[in-house]
């Protein structure tokens, strides 16, 4: 398996994230947010990543879920560094009026099958980074 040393997806140029390019904030206490807290975002993360760990374990690779609870950002992302496998979760999105915990957790899930879901991928030269139509339907199973 070859991987790039270091390349970002939601985009083919890995320069966005689950979210198109967008100005929204929403930081910690926030009037406008939803009723997504810290301990339920740190959960809902840590449930994918307790299940998928040792499956990326086995493919060769570390998974890092970096959980980003006071980002503003409302946005996700994965990259890849060598053997690191990262999904980058930004409390913003979480904290989104229109967020649900199953949502968000298929967003976890989405970004995780930008690493494993496999074929269709955004450049058929590439081991990875599964395209967005495969990694929505990889976290939809």
């Amino acid at each position: 398996m070859t991987l790039s040393p270091s390349a970002y997806t939601c985009d083919s140029n890995g320069n966005s994230g689950f979210l198109p390019e967008n100005n929204l904030s929403i930081p910690v206490g926030d009037k406008m947010a939803g009723n997504m807290t810290e301990a339920r975002f740190l959960e809902i993360v840590g449930k994918v990543e307790a299940i998928y760990s040792p499956i990326i374990k086995d493919m060769g690779a570390t998974l890092k879920m970096n959980n980003d609870w006071k980002s503003t950002t409302v946005n996700a992302s994965a990259q890849q560094t060598g053997s690191s496998w990262q999904v980058n979760m930004y409390g913003g999105l979480a904290r989104h009026k229109l967020t649900t915990d199953d949502g968000f957790m298929m967003v976890v899930c989405h970004e995780l099958g930008h690493h494993i879901g496999g074929a269709p991928r955004y450049n058929r030269n590439t081991d990875w980074a599964s395209n967005e139509g495969q990694a929505d339907y990889f976290a939809s199973l």
